[in-house]
């Protein structure tokens, strides 16, 4: 009985233990840790997934959904993990104070955007480092998902097609930012970048470009250009290769407001999309 007893009390202590995921994006519930697994569910935030297992395969954690029981994998960046079970006031997966979560509509991704329409085409001024939507908006080609991920996919196959270099040279002064000097290699401050990247379906046009630098330039407040590039390979690998982001949701991801989603996501450094995570 002494045993029993014992082995009751180990198992709770072990139990009581364990983490939870605090669901941070739409998420695919997989049958195994990796990007080939079978898709058991699609889960929405707010969804609180209890760890069944405290360690990582492949980038992934096995969880159990605490609302339908259901068991599988989730990717690692897709959920923000919290010590211990959630309590009875978590059910709503509303953390303690100290691990406050952000307002679901943070999460949200807008189901539709003008592409491609600039209502203006001067006196553009970005800020927080995002771009003046009302100059930059944005545009994207007619790309499925199967286009971008195809290994015969090249950005070079789009890139310079449609906008002339006298084109892009406009972008600067449009935003009234000076070209910078010496602006490459090491040297480099600033770069003309596609709102939404090439690698995501964006359209070479106008509308989908701006200027981006780093801080301390022209008094250039936010992120850095390399940031936004690091991003943008991220979403490409949960796009094309985790495949448990739609590349609709990502394009509206970086075209509405690239650096909150960057934030959310936890400012992931991705210098390499095939190997992201």
């Amino acid at each position: 009985m002494k045993k029993l007893i014992l082995s009751v009390l180990l198992l709770v202590s072990v139990g009581a233990r364990a983490d939870y995921l605090e669901l941070k994006h739409s998420a695919s519930l997989k049958s195994e840790p990796s990007g080939g697994g079978d898709i058991i569910a699609s889960l929405q935030p707010p969804a609180t997934l209890i760890l069944v297992e405290s360690n990582q395969q492949n980038g992934y954690y096995h969880v159990r959904v605490q609302d339908t029981g259901e068991e599988g994998w989730v990717y690692r960046t897709m959920g923000r993990r919290h010590s211990g079970l959630p309590t009875a006031s978590d059910e709503t997966t509303t953390p303690s104070a100290h691990h406050a979560a952000p307002a679901d509509s943070e999460f949200a991704v807008a189901t539709t955007h003008d592409w491609g329409h600039p209502s203006k085409t001067d006196g553009c001024s970005s800020k927080n480092g995002l771009p003046d939507s009302a100059c930059t908006p944005g545009d994207i080609l007619n790309s499925a998902e199967d286009q971008v991920c195809s290994p015969d996919f090249h950005t070079g196959t789009v890139r310079d097609k449609t906008t002339s270099a006298a084109q892009k040279s406009k972008v600067y002064p449009n935003y009234g930012i000076d070209h910078p000097e010496r602006n490459t290699g090491s040297s480099q401050v600033c770069e003309i970048d596609h709102l939404v990247a090439l690698e995501l379906g964006g359209a070479d046009t106008m509308a989908n470009l701006w200027p981006q630098c780093s801080p301390g330039y022209e008094h250039w407040q936010g992120p850095s250009y390399k940031d936004k590039d690091g991003f943008e390979n991220y979403l490409w690998f949960h796009v094309c290769i985790n495949k448990d982001v739609t590349l609709k949701d990502a394009q509206m991801e970086i075209a509405t407001n690239w650096r909150k989603y960057w934030e959310l996501s936890g400012k992931p450094e991705c210098h390499n999309r095939e190997k992201c995570e």
